[in-house]
């Protein structure tokens, strides 16, 4: 009996030890699982914020400097680097209105050059004054000769030398001799003429080997063509107190004959 009691006792132990064991392990094994899943907790937790906090830095919209939000959309069309279609078709536009442009001024260039050249041609065909046969550039000095040579001396002479003040200006006038003993000439009182006249009841005015009567200078004003004319008014001998203009008319033997310098 008492043999059976003691067996009995001992089996009670073994089967408590045996329990006891397969409770640790299976605490053991339960803390593991946990700890475990508390760690792919974490990770999973910290997978999901990183993500959310890419979420969140790639959700912020750009403002300007009032606040405004800026449109990803603003920002591809105004950032070159993020458009560059729309740059490349911009920069295209506008070189094609810059090159539009710079044709245009071409063509207007190219039109007042022509103008110019018009201009030019014009200009060169006004410079130009045919004055009694010889042609001079618009503010040419010219000097006219007037020679006479008379069958004999005379005693008094007088007439005038007209010209067009629209093409000449008469800078000086002056008589040769022996007209300027006891000659005057005068070109700044009367309009388009140069008027002069002498008289010498002493030894009178020999021409009969052909001298210099007067000598004009003349500044070209404008571009055309013109003539001067040489007049006579009066014009006796010294000896045989002939006439030798008649009505405006000189006779023949009176010669007046012109040179242009």
């Amino acid at each position: 009996m008492v043999n059976n009691k003691r067996k009995n006792t001992s089996s009670i132990i073994i089967v408590a030890v045996v329990l006891l064991v397969l409770i640790v392990i299976v605490v053991a094994s339960i803390m593991t699982k946990c700890g475990g899943s508390s760690d792919s907790t974490n990770n999973t937790n910290a997978t999901t914020d990183a993500t959310a906090g890419m979420q969140i830095i790639g959700s912020i919209s750009a403002t300007d400097e009032n606040g405004n939000t800026i449109s990803s959309n603003e920002n591809s069309e105004n950032n070159p680097s993020l458009n560059a279609n729309g740059s490349s078709q911009t920069n295209s536009g506008n070189n094609s209105g810059s090159n539009s442009n710079n044709n245009s001024s071409d063509t207007n260039n190219n039109g007042s050059n022509n103008q110019n050249a018009n201009n030019n041609s014009n200009n060169s065909s006004t410079k130009v004054c045919n004055v009694d046969g010889n042609k001079y550039n618009v503010g040419d000095t010219v000097t006219c000769t007037f020679k006479l040579k008379s069958p004999e001396t005379l005693v008094n002479y007088q007439g005038y030398i007209s010209y067009d003040s629209k093409y000449l200006k008469v800078t000086k006038a002056i008589l040769g001799k022996p007209a300027s003993s006891g000659g005057i000439i005068n070109y700044k009182n009367v309009k388009n003429q140069i008027v002069f006249n002498g008289s010498n009841i002493t030894t009178g005015f020999d021409y009969t080997k052909g001298g210099t009567l007067i000598t004009v200078t003349y500044e070209v004003v404008a571009g055309g063509s013109t003539k001067t004319a040489f007049n006579w008014q009066v014009a006796r001998g010294f000896s045989s107190n002939k006439v030798y203009v008649n009505d405006g008319k000189a006779d023949s033997g009176l010669v007046i004959t012109k040179d242009y310098s």
